[in-house]
């Protein structure tokens, strides 16, 4: 593997983790609030 390869694996691991933390987020944002989206 050379390292362009890992660096964007690295990276895709990372925005993956950020993508999955908004929407976790945006659930619990949802939930507490007292108005719909």
């Amino acid at each position: 593997m050379s390292v362009d390869e890992a660096n964007f694996n690295f990276l895709k691991e990372i925005s993956d983790a950020v993508s999955e933390n908004i929407s976790i987020q945006i659930k619990i944002i949802k939930n507490t609030a007292s108005w719909d989206f």
